[in-house]
């Protein structure tokens, strides 16, 4: 990227600060917050397509309380209550995978989102009684054996899927974030292999679901960029859409290029490894003013696996709350609005610990 460039990307990000600011308004009173809750806030963002289209009427879930984006794609949710630390917005839109977004909680500050939804794309169609095996162009697979549809199913199965290489994303990450719990409840992050959306419907639209006691065997591409660090065993996780976290289930071994498990349902399925975590509150500014509600890509490198780990939104005061592997660095870029563009803002590394407040200032 040439110098001239970068110049013109910070002018429109510093000039699109100054044009948002706005005399400060009195603070409301505090709702009270529900049990089980820390704090109560309002939480905004929109919707996005793969190709960045703004998504109308996509339904937005946090917490109990629902909206639906307008013709911008955006949505605003007010009074939501929410605890300290993950918490997650689902997303789901007909003809879309579902999508969400992991955002982190520190004090009572709006948070906003934004979110990447995929779209459905249909791989194959085979009879329940028969089983089959479908596979997208880049090489995720799925088998399924002969009568393994739930509830007795035997009508024409037809399999939704799409393969995310996690190196090779352009703006907007399309997975809900890393933080995740392992099977004995430890939390931590995930160092993605390879992941993929599967869903099953029947003609009608309706989901289906594998029977109980008859998995599917999933095979998932590992990424060139990858495959000279990927382990020859490694645990399967799911995106567990209640809980707004991954879930270790099961495991996969490298064949090849590929790891090959399998799974007893279907959702949005994950090959990584499991790391412990430290979290990272960042402020940043430009003309010495926060800026607030700044999307940024987070680019973990490992020294053996790099790629997009996640797109967040600055605060209301322009802070930036995140995770990462306990080993590695990130390097955060921030969005040009209405474009892919970015421009880095800084370098987080493990040597820099998490827990302060750490300033960056992009100007």
């Amino acid at each position: 990227m040439s110098q001239q460039h970068v110049l013109l990307i910070l002018a429109t990000l510093c000039l699109t600060l100054a044009s948002c600011r706005k005399e400060e308004e009195p603070p409301t009173p505090a709702d009270p917050v529900p049990i089980g809750y820390d704090h109560v806030i309002d939480v905004q963002g929109s919707v996005i397509s793969a190709s960045g289209i703004q998504l109308a009427g996509a339904t937005v879930e946090c917490n109990g309380l629902a909206a639906t984006t307008d013709s911008r794609g955006v949505f605003r949710l007010r009074d939501v209550p929410v605890q300290l630390g993950p918490n997650f917005v689902r997303v789901t839109l007909s003809g879309h995978f579902n999508g969400g977004r992991q955002f982190t909680v520190l004090d009572g500050e709006a948070v906003s989102v934004k979110v990447n939804l995929l779209p459905k794309a249909l791989i194959g169609s085979f009879q329940a009684s028969a089983g089959g095996q479908v596979s997208t162009s880049d090489g995720m697979s799925v088998v399924i054996p002969s009568n393994g549809i739930a509830n007795g199913y035997q009508g024409t199965v037809e399999v939704y899927a799409t393969y995310i290489d996690p190196t090779a994303i352009t703006g907007v990450t399309p997975f809900p974030g890393m933080e995740a719990i392992d099977a004995n409840g430890v939390e931590g992050v995930l160092i993605s292999y390879g992941m993929g959306h599967i869903v099953l419907e029947d003609g009608n639209g309706n989901e289906l679901q594998l029977a109980d006691g008859t998995p599917a065997q999933l095979t998932i591409p590992v990424p060139a960029a990858s495959q000279g660090a990927a382990p020859p065993s490694i645990p399967l996780w799911y995106f567990n859409e209640t809980e707004g976290r991954w879930k270790e289930e099961g495991s996969a071994q490298l064949q090849g290029s590929d790891y090959v498990g399998e799974v007893a349902h279907f959702s949005l399925w994950n090959c990584d490894d499991f790391t412990c975590n430290t979290s990272y509150n960042v402020r940043i500014s430009c003309g010495g003013e926060p800026y607030a509600f700044l999307p940024v890509q987070i680019v973990y490198n490992s020294g053996f696996v790099q790629g997009p780990w996640d797109t967040r939104l600055t605060t209301s005061t322009g802070h930036l709350n995140f995770s990462l592997p306990c080993a590695g660095s990130a390097e955060l870029y921030a969005f040009a609005p209405g474009s892919d563009d970015q421009l880095l803002i800084g370098t987080i590394g493990c040597v820099d610990g998490g827990g302060e407040v750490q300033h960056l200032q992009m100007d």
